[in-house]
């Protein structure tokens, strides 16, 4: 299974960890980290994903998900296509690098796009037959994956 983390899925475990939520998503993120590690599960990235993970003012942070993007074996580089499949998304809501993160996972050939951003998340939701993929949280797109690996 390929999947595509968000940046701000990518940030959840370096989050603060006091809220019960915030804690849920960063221990199934780091279990995600754990099956692409494994070879369980296949990391797409992108070229607009490693932008954004570059604009975090924090360098240790920016270091630490650099590293786990490291682990994608597949990089979707910007295009003219990609733009406009953005721009398509964007007339379900969809905007900015949100719709440029689910074109990219898209092109990618990622089944599953994860992300804790709630908005993304309602937006995709309202989008979901226009989406090629299935926008999830970590715990869904880990319970998924647990799901995967039992067939």
């Amino acid at each position: 299974m390929r999947v595509y983390l968000n940046t701000s899925a990518l940030n959840r475990p370096f989050d603060d960890l006091s809220v019960a939520r915030v804690r849920f998503e960063a221990e199934a993120v780091r279990l995600l980290i754990a099956a692409l590690e494994a070879g369980e599960a296949e990391l797409v990235s992108s070229e607009y994903l490693t932008f954004e993970v570059g604009q975090t003012p924090d360098a240790d942070r920016v270091h630490r998900v650099t590293t786990i993007l490291r682990l994608a074996s597949r990089v979707v580089g910007m295009s003219p296509s990609l733009l406009l499949r953005a721009r398509a998304l964007a007339t379900f809501g969809l905007r900015g690098l949100d719709a440029l993160h689910i074109a990219s996972a898209e092109a990618g050939g990622a089944q599953m796009l994860v992300t804790t951003d709630d908005r993304m998340l309602r937006r995709a939701e309202r989008a979901r037959g226009e989406i090629r993929l299935d926008v999830l949280t970590p715990v869904q797109a880990l319970a998924r994956l647990s799901t995967e690996r039992e067939t």
